[in-house]
Protein backbone atom coordinates (compact mmCIF):
# COMPACT_ATOMS: atom_id res chain seq x y z
CA UNK A 1 0.00 0.00 0.00
CA UNK A 2 1.83 3.52 -1.20
CA UNK A 3 1.32 6.36 1.41
CA UNK A 4 0.78 9.34 0.24
CA UNK A 5 1.68 12.96 1.67
CA UNK A 6 -1.29 13.62 4.32
CA UNK A 7 -3.46 17.03 3.87
CA UNK A 8 -4.03 18.18 7.93
CA UNK A 9 -7.90 18.14 8.81
CA UNK A 10 -8.08 21.01 11.50
CA UNK A 11 -10.92 20.50 14.12
CA UNK A 12 -12.39 23.37 15.85
CA UNK A 13 -9.93 24.34 18.51
CA UNK A 14 -9.86 26.82 21.49
CA UNK A 15 -6.01 28.03 21.03
CA UNK A 16 -5.94 31.59 22.46
CA UNK A 17 -2.80 32.31 20.45
CA UNK A 18 0.02 30.59 18.39
CA UNK A 19 2.89 33.11 19.16
CA UNK A 20 6.49 32.40 17.56
CA UNK A 21 8.78 32.94 20.57
CA UNK A 22 12.87 32.21 20.98
CA UNK A 23 13.17 30.45 23.64
CA UNK A 24 15.50 31.99 26.58
CA UNK A 25 18.79 30.23 26.72
CA UNK A 26 18.65 28.35 23.67
CA UNK A 27 21.12 29.23 20.61
CA UNK A 28 19.49 28.85 17.37
CA UNK A 29 22.85 28.48 15.47
CA UNK A 30 22.41 25.72 13.00
CA UNK A 31 24.91 23.37 14.95
CA UNK A 32 22.48 23.27 17.75
CA UNK A 33 19.06 22.50 15.60
CA UNK A 34 17.78 19.50 16.49
CA UNK A 35 17.97 16.81 13.91
CA UNK A 36 14.23 16.65 13.33
CA UNK A 37 14.39 20.35 12.12
CA UNK A 38 17.60 19.58 10.54
CA UNK A 39 15.71 17.02 8.46
CA UNK A 40 13.19 19.74 7.75
CA UNK A 41 16.17 21.05 5.21
CA UNK A 42 15.71 25.11 5.26
CA UNK A 43 12.86 25.54 7.80
CA UNK A 44 14.30 27.26 10.42
CA UNK A 45 13.12 25.92 13.56
CA UNK A 46 11.20 28.62 15.77
CA UNK A 47 9.72 27.49 19.48
CA UNK A 48 6.28 28.36 19.43
CA UNK A 49 3.75 28.84 22.08
CA UNK A 50 -0.07 28.40 22.75
CA UNK A 51 -2.69 29.02 25.56
CA UNK A 52 -5.71 26.37 26.25
CA UNK A 53 -8.19 26.97 28.34
CA UNK A 54 -9.81 23.46 29.96
CA UNK A 55 -12.43 23.09 32.67
CA UNK A 56 -9.25 22.28 34.74
CA UNK A 57 -7.36 25.24 34.06
CA UNK A 58 -5.58 27.58 31.82
CA UNK A 59 -2.69 25.33 29.62
CA UNK A 60 0.31 26.00 27.82
CA UNK A 61 1.41 24.69 24.88
CA UNK A 62 5.16 24.35 23.33
CA UNK A 63 6.40 22.76 20.88
CA UNK A 64 10.72 22.64 20.17
CA UNK A 65 11.62 22.93 23.96
CA UNK A 66 14.51 23.84 25.15
CA UNK A 67 16.43 22.04 28.01
CA UNK A 68 16.61 24.58 30.61
CA UNK A 69 12.79 25.29 30.27
CA UNK A 70 11.95 21.21 30.50
CA UNK A 71 14.70 21.10 33.23
CA UNK A 72 12.75 24.11 35.47
CA UNK A 73 9.51 21.90 35.10
CA UNK A 74 8.23 19.78 36.37
CA UNK A 75 6.07 15.90 35.65
CA UNK A 76 2.65 15.48 36.88
CA UNK A 77 2.06 12.65 39.06
CA UNK A 78 -0.15 11.11 36.39
CA UNK A 79 2.13 11.49 34.08
CA UNK A 80 3.75 7.76 33.88
CA UNK A 81 2.31 6.01 31.05
CA UNK A 82 5.29 4.49 29.45
CA UNK A 83 7.85 3.56 32.48
CA UNK A 84 5.58 4.07 35.82
CA UNK A 85 7.09 6.58 37.02
CA UNK A 86 6.53 10.52 36.78
CA UNK A 87 10.60 11.56 37.09
CA UNK A 88 11.54 8.71 34.83
CA UNK A 89 9.42 9.75 32.00
CA UNK A 90 10.17 13.87 32.79
CA UNK A 91 14.23 12.22 32.39
CA UNK A 92 13.43 11.17 28.66
CA UNK A 93 11.70 14.42 28.28
CA UNK A 94 15.46 16.41 29.28
CA UNK A 95 17.43 13.48 27.27
CA UNK A 96 15.89 13.90 24.14
CA UNK A 97 15.99 17.48 24.31
CA UNK A 98 19.83 17.57 24.92
CA UNK A 99 20.91 15.68 22.75
CA UNK A 100 18.94 16.65 19.78
CA UNK A 101 18.20 13.19 18.24
CA UNK A 102 14.25 14.57 18.19
CA UNK A 103 12.31 16.90 19.91
CA UNK A 104 9.90 17.98 22.14
CA UNK A 105 6.45 19.29 22.58
CA UNK A 106 4.23 19.45 26.10
CA UNK A 107 1.07 21.26 27.95
CA UNK A 108 1.76 22.60 31.17
CA UNK A 109 0.37 24.08 33.85
CA UNK A 110 0.66 27.79 34.70
CA UNK A 111 2.54 26.45 37.92
CA UNK A 112 5.08 24.93 35.99
CA UNK A 113 3.66 21.23 35.91
CA UNK A 114 3.62 18.57 32.18
CA UNK A 115 0.71 17.05 32.21
CA UNK A 116 1.42 16.15 28.62
CA UNK A 117 3.98 15.18 25.98
CA UNK A 118 4.63 14.58 22.23
CA UNK A 119 7.94 13.20 21.79
CA UNK A 120 9.17 12.97 17.93
CA UNK A 121 12.60 10.48 18.31
CA UNK A 122 15.04 8.85 15.38
CA UNK A 123 13.97 5.27 15.35
CA UNK A 124 16.71 2.48 16.04
CA UNK A 125 14.73 -0.59 14.88
CA UNK A 126 13.08 -1.38 11.98
CA UNK A 127 12.88 2.30 10.44
CA UNK A 128 16.45 3.26 11.04
CA UNK A 129 17.87 3.53 7.84
CA UNK A 130 15.00 5.89 6.63
CA UNK A 131 16.11 9.94 6.70
CA UNK A 132 13.44 12.13 7.64
CA UNK A 133 11.40 9.32 9.59
CA UNK A 134 10.35 9.88 13.19
CA UNK A 135 8.66 7.97 15.75
CA UNK A 136 5.65 9.78 17.54
CA UNK A 137 5.09 8.89 21.26
CA UNK A 138 2.05 10.58 23.11
CA UNK A 139 1.20 11.03 26.58
CA UNK A 140 -1.34 12.83 28.95
CA UNK A 141 -1.71 12.59 32.94
CA UNK A 142 -4.48 9.90 34.47
CA UNK A 143 -5.45 12.95 35.64
CA UNK A 144 -5.61 15.19 33.15
CA UNK A 145 -7.39 12.96 30.61
CA UNK A 146 -10.83 13.58 28.96
CA UNK A 147 -10.56 17.32 28.22
CA UNK A 148 -9.27 17.27 24.21
CA UNK A 149 -5.43 18.29 25.46
CA UNK A 150 -4.05 15.64 23.37
CA UNK A 151 -5.99 16.12 20.17
CA UNK A 152 -4.85 20.11 20.74
CA UNK A 153 -1.32 19.49 21.37
CA UNK A 154 -1.13 16.94 18.02
CA UNK A 155 -3.05 19.66 16.03
CA UNK A 156 -0.44 22.40 17.05
CA UNK A 157 2.37 20.44 16.82
CA UNK A 158 1.46 19.69 12.64
CA UNK A 159 1.34 23.21 12.31
CA UNK A 160 4.46 23.95 12.44
CA UNK A 161 6.21 24.31 9.01
CA UNK A 162 9.17 21.85 8.89
CA UNK A 163 6.76 19.31 10.23
CA UNK A 164 5.70 19.03 6.24
CA UNK A 165 9.23 17.88 5.47
CA UNK A 166 9.15 14.84 7.40
CA UNK A 167 7.44 11.15 7.73
CA UNK A 168 6.16 10.37 11.52
CA UNK A 169 5.39 6.88 12.11
CA UNK A 170 2.72 6.54 15.03
CA UNK A 171 3.22 2.81 16.49
CA UNK A 172 -0.27 1.77 18.56
CA UNK A 173 1.30 -1.04 21.01
CA UNK A 174 -1.29 -2.55 23.68
CA UNK A 175 1.28 -3.21 26.24
CA UNK A 176 2.22 0.59 26.41
CA UNK A 177 -1.75 1.27 26.36
CA UNK A 178 -3.37 2.45 30.12
CA UNK A 179 -6.21 0.30 29.70
CA UNK A 180 -7.34 0.14 33.47
CA UNK A 181 -6.69 4.09 33.82
CA UNK A 182 -9.14 4.58 30.88
CA UNK A 183 -11.96 1.65 31.29
CA UNK A 184 -11.02 0.52 27.45
CA UNK A 185 -10.14 -2.58 25.86
CA UNK A 186 -7.55 -2.82 23.39
CA UNK A 187 -9.91 -2.34 20.55
CA UNK A 188 -11.27 0.55 21.89
CA UNK A 189 -7.94 2.19 22.54
CA UNK A 190 -6.88 1.59 18.93
CA UNK A 191 -10.47 3.24 18.28
CA UNK A 192 -8.85 6.21 20.37
CA UNK A 193 -5.84 6.79 18.95
CA UNK A 194 -7.41 7.05 15.16
CA UNK A 195 -9.47 9.62 16.29
CA UNK A 196 -6.84 11.39 17.67
CA UNK A 197 -4.79 10.76 14.74
CA UNK A 198 -6.75 10.67 11.82
CA UNK A 199 -7.83 14.76 11.47
CA UNK A 200 -4.43 15.74 11.68
CA UNK A 201 -2.97 13.78 8.62
CA UNK A 202 -2.34 10.34 9.57
CA UNK A 203 -3.35 7.51 7.92
CA UNK A 204 -3.21 4.05 8.99
CA UNK A 205 -1.51 1.63 7.11
CA UNK A 206 -0.34 -2.44 7.45
CA UNK A 207 2.85 -3.55 7.70
CA UNK A 208 5.06 -6.87 8.76
CA UNK A 209 6.66 -4.60 11.46
CA UNK A 210 7.49 -7.30 14.08
CA UNK A 211 5.84 -5.15 16.89
CA UNK A 212 2.99 -3.68 15.03
CA UNK A 213 1.77 -7.43 13.56
CA UNK A 214 2.46 -9.24 17.22
CA UNK A 215 -0.95 -8.28 18.07
CA UNK A 216 -4.30 -8.01 16.00
CA UNK A 217 -5.03 -4.39 17.78
CA UNK A 218 -1.53 -2.79 17.54
CA UNK A 219 -1.34 -0.53 14.73
CA UNK A 220 0.74 2.21 12.51
CA UNK A 221 -0.50 5.11 11.70
CA UNK A 222 1.84 7.35 9.24
CA UNK A 223 1.70 10.93 8.07
CA UNK A 224 4.05 11.84 5.49
CA UNK A 225 4.55 15.60 4.85
CA UNK A 226 3.62 17.59 1.88
CA UNK A 227 7.36 18.23 1.38
CA UNK A 228 8.50 14.81 1.29
CA UNK A 229 10.00 14.06 -2.36
CA UNK A 230 8.59 10.79 -3.99
CA UNK A 231 11.71 8.93 -3.40
CA UNK A 232 11.53 9.06 0.76
CA UNK A 233 7.85 8.01 0.35
CA UNK A 234 8.89 5.39 -1.88
CA UNK A 235 11.53 4.35 0.80
CA UNK A 236 8.68 3.89 3.37
CA UNK A 237 6.53 2.21 1.28
CA UNK A 238 9.55 -0.51 0.94
CA UNK A 239 9.64 -0.45 4.54
CA UNK A 240 6.52 -1.59 5.47
CA UNK A 241 7.02 -5.65 4.53
CA UNK A 242 10.80 -5.47 3.92
CA UNK A 243 13.29 -5.80 7.08
CA UNK A 244 16.10 -3.45 6.91
CA UNK A 245 18.47 -6.15 6.54
CA UNK A 246 16.65 -7.61 3.18
CA UNK A 247 16.74 -4.16 2.34
CA UNK A 248 20.16 -3.67 2.54
CA UNK A 249 20.49 -6.75 0.34
CA UNK A 250 18.08 -5.25 -2.42
CA UNK A 251 20.22 -1.98 -2.41
CA UNK A 252 23.14 -4.21 -3.05
CA UNK A 253 21.68 -6.60 -5.55
CA UNK A 254 20.79 -3.12 -7.57
CA UNK A 255 24.10 -1.57 -7.47
CA UNK A 256 22.91 0.86 -4.58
Amino acid sequence: MAVRPSRCVSWPCRLLSDTPTRPTGWRLARRNWPDVVLAARGDEPVSRVAQLDTRCGRLFLRDLCPPPLLESLQPDRGLAAFTRRPEREHAILQQVAETGHGSVAIARTETGVIVASLVLSTSVDWWRDLNGVYKLSIQTSRDWRRLGIVRQLVDFCVRAPWIEHLILLAMGLDWHWDLQGTGLDAGGYSDLLRKLLLPAGFREVHTSEPNVALHASNLLLVRVGARVPPERQAALDEALFIAPWQRREIHIGRGA
